[in-house]
């Protein structure tokens, strides 16, 4: 937990507010603060292309392994057009990825925990325009605590994020 620690203290000293956001969005009452929580577009996209994932700031991604286990993983995700887009930095669930593109997602809260049932969907691997999208997409929906994550990795090791599309099965 001391990436949590960080942040929060990071939190502190970034910005002038930074002791009401470092206590959580729900001492920043009544506000709509990029990545403190969503607008009615943003939530109204998201329930256009998963209905499941409205209200929810975190996903649990469950990709499958060569054996076919499952391996799920939290992450953040935005809309982007017609579609969620979620990045990563591991190698791995790419390679998951490339070899079955059909995943599954669920609310979740930030630890993993699943809030409510699978629904199938299917990934695409971005590149070009469609990844500076997606990475747009999710700097704003995402801002303060991005912005923080980003500034705690810069102790750690920074390797390239790729994006991913979700769309559920045509």
């Amino acid at each position: 937990m001391a990436v949590a620690s960080f942040v929060k203290a990071a939190a502190r000293v970034l910005s002038p507010g930074g002791r009401l956001l470092a206590q959580g969005p729900a001492r920043v009452a009544g506000l709509v603060v990029p990545g403190l929580r969503d607008d009615a577009e943003t939530a109204i996209a998201i329930a256009r292309v998963l209905p499941s994932l409205a209200g929810h700031r975190t996903l649990l991604l469950t990709t499958f392994a060569a054996g076919g286990a499952p391996v799920r993983t939290p992450g953040w995700f935005a809309p982007a057009g017609d579609v969620l887009v979620v990045g990563t930095a591991d190698e791995q669930k790419l390679d998951r990825l490339r070899r079955r593109p059909q995943v599954l997602v669920a609310p979740a809260d930030a630890t993993g925990r699943r809030l409510g049932p699978d629904e199938s969907v299917e990934a695409e691997i971005l590149d070009g325009d469609a990844a500076v999208a997606a990475r747009r997409a999710l700097a704003a929906r995402y801002g303060v605590e991005l912005r923080l994550m980003r500034a705690a990795t810069v102790l750690g090791e920074r390797r390239p994020r790729t994006y991913v599309a979700l769309r559920p099965p045509a």
